[in-house]
């Protein structure tokens, strides 16, 4: 099922200056009451699977093509962790395929952002892949705009999702 086969990731944005690094080890010490809360890493695999559920099976577009598609998605949130807004960063190339991508978004139930990634407002690139990644020639150049959309050195298409 195609469903099955849309995968996702999800890059973060890191303030200017700070190393990705620094994030995948922790900002800081969590306090007591932030040690029960969500790590990074498993908010971003609570919304890729929330993103994966969401993607509905294109059968009008060729398997061709779905299979080397994939658009970026810059969801926006304001310092308190809240999704503010999504804009298409990284249209597919297939308006079909693109509105998939922003509907599938826009029905993400994002999660309580993690302490260590709130206090102000970031940008997540979400990679929506309408086929295996692995094999999508394009693989390495998609992460790489994806981490350009996550800072901010990309602009976003017009057409957008506001939440």
């Amino acid at each position: 099922m195609e469903r099955q086969n849309a995968t996702t990731r999800l890059a973060t944005l890191l303030p200017v200056g700070i190393c990705g690094a620094a994030l995948l080890l922790g900002l800081a010490q969590p306090a007591a009451a932030e040690a029960r809360e969500m790590s990074r890493d498993q908010w971003m695999a609570r919304v890729a699977n929330s993103l994966n559920a969401n993607i509905r099976s294109i059968d009008g577009v060729p398997q061709a093509v779905r299979q080397n598609a994939a658009a970026i998605v810059a969801v926006t949130f304001d310092a308190d962790g809240k999704c503010r807004g999504a804009t298409l960063a990284r249209p597919t190339g297939n308006a079909v395929l693109d509105r998939e991508a922003m509907r599938a978004v826009s029905k993400v139930n994002f999660p309580q952002m993690p302490q260590a990634l709130r206090g102000s407002a970031r940008t997540v690139a979400m990679e929506v892949f309408f086929g295996d990644p692995s094999l999508n020639p394009e693989r390495a150049k998609i992460r790489n705009t994806s981490t350009k959309v996550a800072r901010g050195h990309v602009k976003s298409n017009p057409d957008s999702l506001n939440s």
